[in-house]
């Protein structure tokens, strides 16, 4: 297996705590989660969107959760995050038009 080079999804700049299982992934400009979701369930890897970790009443912001303990291994953690960083290099077109 090529080895995934964790500093490219570093370069969409993630957040989370340093000894965490999470990371909070925000959007590049004009993508929105859901379209990121698609791309990705398309691929075989199923992210959280922001909604669950909404509270009140202002919009849920363009990011996704990253579970870095959700995968069954080093290597499926490896793909999932190659997919992740590929489909945010060439995000999938989107059906949305500023009016």
């Amino acid at each position: 297996m090529h080895p995934y080079n964790f500093r490219d999804i570093a370069d969409f700049a993630p957040t989370g705590r340093p000894h965490g299982n999470n990371l909070w992934l925000p959007l590049p400009e004009g993508l929105r989660a859901a379209e990121l979701l698609a791309a990705l369930e398309d691929r075989g890897v199923r992210l959280t969107g922001p909604e669950p970790f909404c509270v009140g009443s202002q919009p849920a912001p363009q990011a996704v959760r990253l579970c870095l303990g959700g995968a069954n291994s080093r290597d499926a953690l490896t793909q999932a995050l190659k997919a992740v960083t590929e489909t945010l290099q060439a995000p999938p077109p989107t059906p949305w038009r500023t009016l």
